[in-house]
């Protein structure tokens, strides 16, 4: 029997239902909210921006703003999970859901957001937008009332009790029924297969969640109906996700196929990867990413599944790669693309693409070297900082204070400036150039980890260098 209840302090009225549950409903204004200290999300911690700067950082809370803002509301099928706290009446702890509770915190607030850059994109994703000041929350007696019911929702499928995900083919279904209904159609299944293919890359970190949520799922399913596109792009299956070649390799490729119906690339006034386009355009592009080096090569024996994606322990706030160094056989994968008309630094790269650093480690620890080298080089010229003759140390040091002077981030300048200020320094040109010299080679642990400790400042001096062009 539903009755009407008494307005609670904090909360306005509810329709009360009978339940077995200790507890009630209410909505309650999001200024009275707080985010709860003990989340499992992140370490214990006392202070609310705190809180909001791990919970933005590191779980998507940003794309949760955007989406939240743009529906004007919370899921309807989730309500929060809080209780009142006992010294601040009123007032209440999230216990489910946080990061909604920390979105819409944001939304209400944005001068609470972690960074400057957080607070104007929130406020632009804000102006102009009914986004919620209240809602809906289950209010439980005290903390550990709700522990079974949280366990439920996070603790797998628990033989049927907790929550179970859709499988692939009860995905599909979803997809073919919000395309017309009835049975599985090919088109929902196109649609699944490029689904996967945007989750994955969203997981592993090839794509960032606003790059995600602006993928168009038809313009990419549209691609991956050619079977050339996917037999080029190392798709073993026209449903499900399965790799041809080496996952890093195929998951560069499709990274670059993503990049390429999001943005034009240096120097070209049309996107690449686009809805309009036909068969035979679809099979040109794939066989143009082969002819530049950034489709996969590294055949395998038989197709295999995603490799699980694993995350380090760690308290830092910075996105982690999802590559294994003591995974990889060479110096740069297909994700690490060079959008740059310099024929001497593509040759490079091709070169680092195919060679095995076990097989060539000499070869390799030179195309390294020369590889950097070049990047620094065509960076100082960009940057009019570049001098004829310049020394190792000297080529380092002028570009640390140039990427310092362009905005790079403390982490990836501290990458150039290590290098130039340290001869000891295990990856800078000096001990690279003394290995060719007839010094002691890198094994391949160690070069392809040189590698991937150049990449970050790299990468930051050829997209500069892209967008001044």
């Amino acid at each position: 029997m539903a009755s009407r209840k008494q307005t609670p302090q904090g909360g306005a009225p509810v329709q009360q239902f009978a339940s077995n549950v200790p507890g009630e409903y209410r909505i309650i204004d999001i200024k009275r909210l707080h985010l709860n200290p003990e989340n499992p999300r992140h370490s214990p911690m006392e202070r609310q921006p705190e809180i909001i700067k791990a919970l933005y950082s590191s779980e998507e809370v940003q794309a949760l703003a955007r989406d939240i803002a743009n529906r004007g509301a919370l899921s309807p099928l989730d309500v929060l999970g809080v209780y009142e706290m006992p010294d601040h009446p009123g007032h209440y702890v999230t216990l489910e859901g946080n990061r909604r509770t920390c979105a819409v915190i944001l939304l209400a607030d944005p001068a609470r957001a972690p960074t400057p850059d957080a607070r104007a994109y929130l406020e632009g994703v804000a102006q102009g937008r009914s986004v919620p000041t209240q809602v809906p929350a289950f209010v439980f007696p005290a903390k550990e009332a709700a522990d079974q019911w949280i366990d439920l929702r996070h603790m797998g499928a628990q033989g049927g009790v907790g929550t179970r995900p859709w499988s692939a083919d009860q995905q599909a279904n979803a997809l073919a029924r919000r395309n017309g209904g009835g049975p599985v159609t090919a088109a929902a299944r196109q649609n699944l297969l490029a689904h996967a293919v945007l989750m994955r890359l969203r997981e592993t970190g090839h794509v960032s969640p606003e790059q995600y949520q602006a993928a168009s799922l038809t313009t990419i399913a549209r691609y991956l109906t050619t079977p050339a596109v996917r037999a080029l792009l190392g798709l073993a299956h026209h449903e499900r996700l399965e790799y041809t070649h080496e996952p890093a390799e195929v998951e560069g490729a499709l990274q670059r196929l993503v990049l390429d119906s999001l943005e034009k690339r240096h120097g070209e006034d049309h996107l690449r990867v686009t809805s309009r386009s036909n068969a035979d355009g679809r099979r040109a592009y794939a066989q143009g990413l082969a002819a530049e080096g950034n489709a996969p090569t590294s055949l395998l024996s038989s197709p295999v599944a995603p490799p699980a994606i694993t995350k380090p322990a760690t308290k830092s706030a910075r996105p982690t790669s999802a590559r294994n160094p003591n995974l990889e056989t060479r110096l740069l994968t297909t994700a690490f693309t060079v959008n740059h008309d310099d024929k001497v630094l593509g040759y490079l790269r091709q070169e680092m693409l195919k060679l095995k650093v076990a097989e060539h480690p000499f070869a390799c620890n030179y195309l390294l070297r020369a590889f950097v080298e070049r990047v620094m080089t065509l960076f100082l010229i960009k940057r009019g900082a570049h001098r004829d003759k310049m020394s190792d140390r000297d080529l380092t040091q002028t570009c640390a204070r140039e990427m310092l002077d362009a905005g790079a981030k403390r982490g990836t300048h501290d990458i150039m400036n290590k290098a130039g200020s340290n001869d000891a320094t295990p990856y800078n040109l000096a001990c690279l150039g003394a290995a060719i010299h007839g010094g002691h080679i890198p094994t391949q642990r160690d070069l392809v980890k040189y590698s991937h400790t150049w990449q970050p400042a790299l990468r930051f001096m050829l997209d500069h260098m892209a967008n001044i062009a």
